[in-house]
């Protein structure tokens, strides 16, 4: 038997220890359901879709609310150019398109609900801050794990 002053917290380790062996017993026979689970989840976050199974997903519907929008600002749809201007001060992402020719004009806007970081530049990578500047779209995400996304430059 162990005394002294740290008996009573070696005897709520071996308590620990004993419970955790016990939780581990009772999940044993399991073992097979829940790697089969764990499987399946994993198959379920490979779904892999195209950019064009997602613009046929969504595409109908992203069409009949823009398209008033274009109209409105008399640039054809789809247009020739298109940009996107992200005011983080304001919380507000807005749409400017252009037509053939060229001239930008104001399309829409959209307010940011969520947003990491803070006001102020990037840093360094990782660092949570939303990036300030002009930057290209590489590419589209029609995978990913936050609805859709746009990798940028």
């Amino acid at each position: 038997m162990v005394d002294g002053p740290g008996a009573e917290r070696f005897m709520r380790r071996i308590h620990v220890l004993l419970g955790l062996f016990a939780i581990v017993l009772m999940a044993w026979p399991f073992r097979a359901f829940i790697r089969g689970r764990v499987a399946e989840k994993r198959e379920q976050a490979e779904v892999v879709g195209t950019v064009e199974d997602r613009v046929g997903q969504y595409g109908p519907a992203v069409r009949g609310r823009l398209r008033p929008a274009f109209r409105q600002a008399a640039i054809a749809y789809p247009p020739a150019r298109i940009a996107l201007i992200i005011i983080k001060e304001e919380k507000r992402l807005e749409v400017w398109g252009a037509g053939r020719s060229g001239e930008h004009r104001f399309v829409k806007a959209y307010p940011i609900l969520g947003a990491s970081g803070r006001l102020g530049p990037k840093l360094r990578e990782g660092d949570l801050q939303v990036p300030e500047g002009i930057y290209g779209i590489e590419s589209l995400n029609p995978n990913s794990r936050f609805h859709l996304s746009l990798r940028i430059g």
